[in-house]
């Protein structure tokens, strides 16, 4: 999934999570979805198209769940001070449940995230 993300957008991906039962190993065959948190440097809305193309091939390759979720947001968006409650919360929320089972992480985030959402 990842791998498919970054081969279609390129750099304009800046960090996926997955997260929920698939990642964390509990899902069951024929009731779980597939939850993704993606980052974009950019406006989601340029992508749309190519990101429902990746769900549509991920969820016709993998009928064992029952749909891919994604949440999208730009890492601008994210990072954003006025943001730190909502974006800032929920990216602090995925890195603590997941550590350092975070899928993918561009340079520019790294730096950026040590400064917005601290330790």
């Amino acid at each position: 999934m990842c791998s498919s993300l970054v081969a279609i957008l390129g750099e304009v991906v800046d960090r996926i999570y997955l997260y929920g039962s698939v990642a964390g190993g509990t899902a069951k065959l024929g009731e779980s979805d597939l939850d993704v948190t993606l980052l974009i440097n950019g406006q989601p809305e340029f992508y749309a198209d190519q990101i429902n193309f990746i769900k549509n091939q991920l969820q016709t390759r993998h009928p064992e769940i029952t749909k891919v979720d994604f949440d999208i947001g730009s890492i601008t968006e994210a990072l954003a001070p006025e943001n730190l409650l909502s974006w800032g919360y929920w990216l602090k929320h995925l890195q603590m449940r997941l550590g350092e089972r975070c899928h993918y992480q561009s340079a520019t985030f790294q730096a950026l995230a040590s400064y917005c959402i601290g330790d």
